[in-house]
């Protein structure tokens, strides 16, 4: 899919929806031995600079596309949109912390995943009521640049490191 768009932008959506399915397998044709693993924490913070939020789920299947498991319990909002003032225009830009944290459960489900489905759902500033703009060059908002993404990811993990029963 291509999409081209000419600035200045002007809209609004409340349901513009991609879905993407991908090979995935979480421990490879190995496999590991799970038991080891207490739990994995992804943690995600972003600052959004555009009037554009972001809503997301990621879902993992076994080889027959049934879903086994989902990375968030809810659809989780991984970009709140930037405010807009009267006329659409971006105010500020709208930092989010996201923090998944993936049990041992959890992660003992994932064992058999063949595929992952990523969901993400675009809405404009306002849970998509409010019509936005998107200008070549925001002058004036305190924040440079204007309308810009930044991402910071990292991961936490707990782990045994010995799994033998006490006696042996």
């Amino acid at each position: 899919m291509t999409l081209e768009f000419v600035l200045p932008l002007h809209f609004k959506t409340t349901g513009f929806a991609l879905t993407d399915t991908v090979e995935f397998e979480l421990f490879g044709e190995e496999g590991v031995d799970t038991s080891m693993i207490k739990f994995l924490e992804i943690r995600l913070g972003t600052d959004n600079g555009l009037p554009i939020q972001f809503e997301v789920q990621v879902y993992f299947t076994d080889e027959n596309y049934v879903i086994v498991e989902s990375l968030f319990d809810e659809t989780a909002v991984l970009l709140e949109a930037a405010p807009v003032d009267g006329n659409g225009i971006i105010t500020a830009s709208r930092r989010v912390e996201n923090t998944v944290r993936i049990d041992r459960e959890k992660i003992s489900n994932m064992e058999g995943v063949k595929f992952a489905i990523f969901e993400a759902k675009i809405l404009t500033s306002n849970q998509g009521q409010d019509f936005v703009k998107i200008f070549k060059h925001y002058e004036g908002l305190g924040f440079e640049p204007a309308y810009a993404l930044d991402f910071d990811l990292s991961i936490h993990g707990g782990f045994k490191l010995n799994n033998q029963e006490s006696g042996n």
